[in-house]
C-alpha cells in the first residue's frame, strides 16, 4: 500500500476542506462519473467507441444493459437532482422519440457484437409517453439490438400519469417489472415538494390496475428526510404500504439535498438539514426491521444510504409464481438492470438512449448525451476510462453503501488489487484512523455517519476533479 507523505496528506486534507466548504453538499459518486477531462464527441465518434466495447474480459464476461432516458415529468420535484423537463406539448415528445430513433440507427449497428441482458425505461417519467409511442420505441429497440432470451424489461412510472392502456401496452411488449416513487403518503408534503397532491387514493388505483393485469413484480420508493415529515410518520407509512399493497419490495433512500433544495426548504442551512435527517438515520434500522418482520418481509440494509424490504414468499406464493412464470406473466430472469458495477459484481456495458442518458463502456469510456438547442444531431460529453477509473466508481458506491470491500471480488472484476490501484486512498484512510481491518480477503472501514462517509470518499477522487468542481462552483 502506498505511503502518504506528511506534505501530501496535508495538501489533500486542505483540498477536501475547500471542496466541502465551497461545494456542499458532497457527492463523490457524481464526481467519479463526470469529473475533469471531459470532451465533446459526435454520435459517430460514440459509435466508434461502441465498436470497442468488450464482449468478454479476462475475468468475468460483462453484462450489457440498455437504458432509455425519458427526461420529462409532469412536475419537477424539488428534491430531485436528475435532469428533467415538463412535456410542454405532444410535439416535444415526438421530437424526443425521433431523436432516440436516430441515435438507435447510428449506435445499434456499432453494438451488434453485444447481447443485451436488460431494457430499462427511466427518467424523468417514462409514463408521460403515450401507449403508441411506447410501442414504437420498444419495437425499434427490439428490431435493432440483440437481447438475451431471458432479458429483463423494467419501466419506471409516475402513479399520477399512468393508466390501464399504457400498462396493457407494456405487458404486451414483455415488461414485467415496474417501479414508482411514493416518497410519502402525505399529500400535503408531496405538494410542498412539487409532486402534486399524491396520496393513498392514487397509489390504490395503480395497484388495482396491476392486479387486474396479473402483474405483481412492482417496487416502490420512500424517501427519508423530506422537509415536513417525521421519522415516526414515514416509518408508519412504510408499514402501511407493506400491509395494504404488498409490493414485491420497497426501496428506502435517504434524501441527498441539492443546493436548490437547501435554499428552498432550509434557507441554505446545510446543518439544519442534517439535523432534520439525523433521527431518520438513527431510527431507520430498528424501525424498518420491525416493520419487515410484522409484514413478512426481508430487511436489507445498504450501509445507511439505502434500505430494502423484500417480500418473503410463502410455499403457496412460490407455487403460484411458478405457474405464472410458465404462463409468461411473472419474469424470473436473473438479469437485473443496474448502472453500477458494484451492484452487478462483474464488468458492465451500458447503452444509454435519449438526451442526458448516461452510457459506459467497460475500460473504454463514460459519457452523457446532450441534445443541442437547435434541434440538430445528438452530442455527447465524456472521457476515456482505464481500469483504475472503472474501479474508482466501484469503490465509491460499495463503500458509500457499506463498510466492507471484498478484495477477491475486486481482483476478479478489475484484474488488480485495490491497494495497487488506490493505495493513496487507503493510506489516507489509515492515517485518519478509518480502517478497521485490512486482510487478504477484505477491507473494512469503521462505521461512520453518512455525511462523514461521503467526506471520507473524497480520498478516492483525483485532485484534478476536486479542483475543477471548486472552480465551477466558485464561479456561480
Amino acid at each position: 500500500m502506498s505511503e502518504l507523505s506528511v506534505h501530501r496528506a496535508e495538501a489533500r486534507l486542505k483540498l477536501h476542506d475547500d471542496f466541502v466548504r465551497i461545494c456542499k453538499p458532497v457527492d463523490a459518486s457524481q464526481l467519479t462519473f463526470e469529473g475533469e477531462g471531459r470532451g465533446s464527441m459526435t454520435e459517430a465518434a460514440v459509435a466508434d467507441l461502441w465498436r470497442r466495447a468488450p464482449a468478454r474480459t479476462g475475468g468475468r464476461s460483462p453484462r450489457n444493459h440498455v437504458y432509455v432516458h425519458v427526461p420529462f415529468c409532469k412536475s419537477l420535484c424539488s428534491f430531485c437532482n436528475y435532469e428533467r423537463l415538463r412535456p410542454s406539448s405532444p410535439a416535444v415528445l415526438r421530437a424526443w422519440l425521433d431523436r432516440v430513433l436516430t441515435s438507435l440507427d447510428t449506435l445499434g449497428p456499432a453494438a451488434s457484437h453485444l447481447r443485451f441482458h436488460s431494457l430499462y425505461f427511466g427518467g424523468g417519467t417514462p409514463s408521460v409517453l403515450t401507449a403508441a409511442m411506447i410501442r414504437e420505441v420498444v419495437d425499434a429497440i427490439h428490431d435493432t439490438l440483440d437481447f438475451h432470451p431471458l432479458a429483463r424489461r423494467t419501466f419506471e412510472l409516475d402513479p399520477a400519469v399512468m393508466n390501464a392502456e399504457k400498462l396493457g401496452a407494456l405487458k404486451g411488449l414483455g415488461f414485467r417489472y415496474f417501479s414508482f416513487g411514493i416518497q410519502t403518503l402525505d399529500a400535503g408534503v408531496n405538494a410542498d415538494h412539487n409532486r402534486g397532491n399524491q396520496g393513498r387514493e392514487v397509489i390504490d388505483k395503480r395497484f388495482q390496475e396491476f392486479a387486474s393485469a396479473g402483474l405483481s413484480q412492482v417496487s416502490c420508493d420512500f424517501l427519508l428526510g423530506m422537509a415536513g415529515t417525521t421519522p415516526e410518520q414515514v416509518f408508519a407509512e412504510i408499514g402501511e404500504a407493506l400491509r395494504r399493497w404488498r409490493p414485491q419490495w420497497i426501496d428506502i433512500y435517504q434524501l441527498t439535498p441539492t443546493e436548490a433544495y437547501l435554499r428552498s426548504h432550509y434557507k441554505g442551512d446545510t446543518a439544519a438539514f442534517w439535523a432534520h435527517l439525523r433521527p431518520f438515520q438513527e431510527q431507520a434500522p430498528e424501525a424498518l426491521a420491525r416493520a419487515a418482520r410484522a409484514a413478512g418481509y426481508h430487511y436489507e440494509e445498504g450501509g445507511g444510504h439505502r434500505y430494502k424490504l423484500r417480500i418473503k414468499p410463502t410455499p403457496r406464493d412460490l407455487l403460484r409464481i411458478g405457474r405464472r412464470a410458465l404462463s409468461g406473466v411473472v419474469d424470473l430472469s436473473p438479469y437485473g438492470y443496474t448502472q453500477n458495477i458494484s451492484e452487478q459484481g462483474r464488468p458492465l456495458n451500458l447503452l444509454g438512449l435519449g438526451p442526458s442518458a448516461r452510457s459506459r463502456i467497460y475500460g473504454v469510456s463514460r459519457f452523457k448525451a446532450r441534445a443541442p438547442s437547435d434541434g440538430g444531431p445528438m452530442g455527447y460529453e465524456g472521457r476515456a476510462v482505464d481500469i483504475r477509473g472503472e474501479s474508482l466508481s466501484y469503490l465509491v458506491f460499495t463503500l458509500r453503501d457499506g463498510d466492507r470491500l471484498d478484495r477477491r471480488a475486486f481482483r476478479d472484476i478489475f484484474g488488480e488489487d485495490v491497494a495497487t490501484l488506490h493505495g493513496e486512498a487507503l493510506a489516507g484512510w489509515r492515517r485518519a484512523g478509518l480502517i478497521e481491518a485490512l486482510t487478504a480477503k477484505h477491507l473494512v472501514l469503521k462505521s461512520q455517519s453518512r455525511q462523514e462517509r461521503l467526506r471520507a470518499l473524497l480520498w478516492l477522487v483525483p485532485d484534478v476533479d476536486l479542483q475543477a468542481e471548486i472552480r465551477k462552483r466558485g464561479r456561480r
